[in-house]
């Protein structure tokens, strides 16, 4: 496995992949088809998870109408919609699915479900949903959290940016993976600006584990 931990802390760890690390420029490329691929089949959405405030949304009626008939919890809708940009599309769609058929993804799949084997003391059933953050300098995600067991994200060009969790930061390096709770605020601190034309790309990925609660959005798959 060509993944390795590089920190740790004393729930979450850091892991460098060699995957991205060596393949960052084709990686790119993939993800910049599939982020177009992305806006033309889902217009008026981003490809991220957005904060929100679900008590002032106005944001539900441009969602397709099978949502319209889907209870949604609160605190479901705290991370899943958000007023003050599009409507957040990372529900819809599952980042591995929208490369196939691109064996570098299929090796990060590989790796990270490695990583959450070797993190994760729970061994029933998981499930993966991941989306892709496409993201100018003023476009980052100010603080946020993720309602699921476990939380990740993976450097692919993540510029000079450190992710900071209130007690601890990360600084953000091509080929880094984390992992850790999800309930957990962090936002994206820029360190240095640079280019609007080279957008800052990760990918952000939540691990599901409860079985009893259906879910309410079509981007998980078995891990």
């Amino acid at each position: 496995m060509s993944v390795r931990k590089i920190e740790a802390g004393e729930d979450w760890a850091l892991w460098r992949s060699d995957v991205v690390e060596n393949n960052i420029e084709q990686m790119s490329a993939e993800l910049g088809r599939a982020y177009r691929l992305f806006t033309e089949t889902f217009t008026g959405m981003n490809s991220s998870l957005t904060s929100l405030d679900p008590f002032n949304n106005t944001s539900l009626k441009d969602l397709p109408n099978i949502f319209q008939n889907v209870k949604r919890e609160e605190q479901e809708d705290r991370n899943f919609l958000n007023t003050n940009q599009d409507v957040s599309g990372y529900r819809f769609y599952n980042v591995f699915a929208l490369t196939t058929p691109s064996p570098l993804f299929w090796e990060l799949f590989q790796e990270i479900k490695y990583i959450v084997e070797q993190q994760f003391d729970y061994h029933g059933p998981k499930w993966i949903q991941c989306w892709l953050n496409y993201h100018k300098q003023d476009e980052v995600l100010d603080w946020h959290n993720h309602a699921f067991p476990m939380h990740g994200y993976v450097s692919i060009r993540p510029h000079y940016t450190t992710t900071t969790f209130g007690d601890y930061e990360v600084k953000n390096e091509i080929g880094n993976i984390y992992i850790g709770p999800g309930h957990r605020d962090h936002k994206v601190i820029v360190n240095k600006e640079w280019k609007d034309d080279m957008p800052r790309l990760t990918l952000g990925y939540d691990i599901i584990t409860d079985v009893n609660i259906p879910d309410n959005q079509f981007s998980a798959i078995p891990l």
